[in-house]
């Protein structure tokens, strides 16, 4: 899960440089396992534009 948290602030660092960019709230609603019980989050991704 350390790979898909990587993949997640690499995202909100490119985010962020993006002129769109206005406070986006991350937040992980729910944990659940999926097929192979390979973990995986679902995340909701709040972003206020400028």
């Amino acid at each position: 899960n350390a790979r898909v948290n990587n993949v997640v602030s690499d995202f909100m660092r490119e985010f962020e440089q993006s002129p769109l960019y206005a406070e986006p709230v991350l937040r992980v609603i729910e944990n659940r396992t999926i097929a192979d019980n390979v973990p995986a989050s679902v995340f909701q991704l709040n972003v206020s534009r400028k």
